[in-house]
C-alpha cells in the first residue's frame, strides 16, 4: 500500500486528528440517475410522496428537483445549483439511498474543516475503512436488484425506460450534526423520446418493483444491471443473454414441464411440437437444450411471451453461439435494443402458475 507523506495531505488543506478527539459518525451512501426517456408530472399536492417509498436499509424516490427529494428521503440537500449547471444535469431523477445503520469512531487520521453554506464540513482520509466496506457491500446486494426491478416494472408500460448513473456520494453524519462528504460522480446522456407519467402511475409501477425486488435473484439482478451500465457493446449484449439463460433455468426448476404439457389446452403449434421433442427426451435421457426450457417457460409460466418473442430468442442466441464458436460478429449489429427488451419481458410477465403454487422463493 502507498503510503502519503505528511507534506501532501498538508498542501492538499489536511491536518492531522489532534490527539484525544474523537469522531464519531453514521454513514450513507447516495446513487442519483437520470431516469431517460420519461417526463414526470407534478401538478397534484404530494406528488413526491407518491413516487417514493423508504425501507429501513434503504429508500428510493422520483422526482424533477433533487434537492427537494433528498430531502424528503432523507432530510439533506444534495447538490447546490453551480452542480447542476456545470453537470447540465436534467430532469427526472431517481434517488436510491443506502444506510449503514451503525455509528462509527475514529481518533487518528487527518482532517480537513471547511464552512459551506454557513455549515461547517469535514472532509477526512480514509478513517473509516468499516464504514465503506459496508456501504460496498449493501451497495452492491440493494443497486442491483432495485434497478433491474424498476427497469423491469416500468418495461410493462413503455419502451425502453434506461436509468443513466450521475452521482455516486459517500457522507456521514456526526453525532454533533456535522457532515462528513466523500464525493464522486459522473455524467452521461443520450437523445431519447420522452413519454409523459403520473405520479400515481409511478406509484403502481414502484409497488410492482418492490413485489419483484423480492423474489429476483442476486445473480439475474447482478447481470442485468452490470449489462444496463456497460458501455462496450459486445459485453452489454453478452450480459443481457446471461441474463435470459440464468433467468430461464431458475424459472425452469420450478415447472413441471411434463405436467404442464399433458394438462394444456390450445397450446401453440410451434410450442406443441417443442414440447413433445422435449417429452421424447427426457424418455430417452438426452439433454434439454436452453431453447427447450425458454418454450416451455413461455408456455406455462410466461403468459405475456408470444410467438416473436420466442423468434426473438432464437435468433439473440444464433447470434451468442457465433461470438462463442469465435465467428465474426459485427458489434454495431448486435440486437442489443431487442435483448434488452426480451430481458425485462420475462422478468415483469406474471408468473402465474408459480406463484399460487408457492414456487418462487
Amino acid at each position: 500500500m502507498i503510503q502519503i507523506s505528511p507534506h501532501v495531505f498538508e498542501a492538499m488543506g489536511f491536518e492531522q486528528i489532534p490527539e484525544g478527539a474523537e469522531i464519531k459518525a453514521t454513514f450513507n451512501l447516495v446513487r442519483a440517475y437520470h431516469v431517460e426517456g420519461i417526463i414526470l408530472e407534478e401538478s397534484e399536492a404530494n406528488t413526491i410522496e407518491n413516487m417514493c417509498h423508504k425501507d429501513k436499509d434503504f429508500v428510493f424516490g422520483f422526482g424533477n428537483d433533487l434537492n427537494k427529494l433528498s430531502q424528503y428521503l432523507f432530510n439533506e440537500d444534495l447538490v447546490d445549483d453551480d452542480w447542476i449547471k456545470e453537470n447540465n444535469a436534467t430532469s427526472p431523477f431517481l434517488i436510491v439511498h443506502i444506510s449503514s445503520n451503525k455509528v462509527f469512531s475514529c481518533k487518528s487520521g487527518y482532517w480537513k474543516k471547511e464552512i459551506i453554506k454557513d455549515e461547517e464540513v469535514i472532509s477526512i482520509y480514509d478513517s473509516f475503512p468499516e464504514a465503506r466496506e459496508i456501504l460496498k457491500k449493501k451497495e452492491s446486494e440493494i443497486i442491483p436488484l432495485v434497478i433491474a426491478s424498476l427497469s423491469a416494472s416500468f418495461s410493462c408500460l413503455y419502451e425502453l425506460i434506461r436509468f443513466k448513473p450521475i452521482l455516486r456520494e459517500t457522507y456521514g453524519k456526526t453525532d454533533l450534526g456535522k457532515t462528513i462528504y466523500d464525493i464522486r460522480s459522473e455524467i452521461s446522456g443520450t437523445l431519447s423520446i420522452l413519454k409523459s407519467m403520473n405520479p400515481l402511475v409511478i406509484k403502481t409501477l414502484i409497488q410492482d418493483s418492490l413485489s419483484l425486488y423480492d423474489h429476483l435473484d442476486h445473480k439475474t439482478s447482478l447481470f442485468l444491471y452490470t449489462a444496463l451500465e456497460e458501455e462496450d457493446r459486445l459485453k452489454r449484449f453478452l450480459n443481457l443473454f446471461l441474463v435470459l439463460e440464468i433467468y430461464t433455468h431458475r424459472v425452469f426448476k420450478k415447472i413441471d414441464p411434463l405436467n404442464q404439457i399433458i394438462k394444456a389446452d390450445n397450446i401453440p403449434i410451434r410450442i406443441e411440437v417443442s414440447g413433445k421433442k422435449f417429452f421424447l427426451e427426457q424418455q430417452s435421457g438426452r439433454k434439454v437444450t436452453l431453447l427447450h426450457r425458454f418454450y416451455l417457460c413461455a408456455f406455462s409460466v410466461w403468459e405475456e411471451i408470444d410467438d416473436q418473442d420466442i423468434d426473438n430468442f432464437q435468433s439473440i442466441k444464433k447470434i451468442r453461439d457465433n461470438i462463442v464458436h469465435r465467428e465474426i460478429v459485427d458489434e454495431d449489429e448486435l440486437p442489443i435494443d431487442l435483448a434488452e427488451k426480451l430481458c425485462l419481458k420475462i422478468l415483469s410477465s406474471p408468473l402465474g402458475k408459480l406463484e399460487e403454487s408457492n414456487l418462487i422463493e
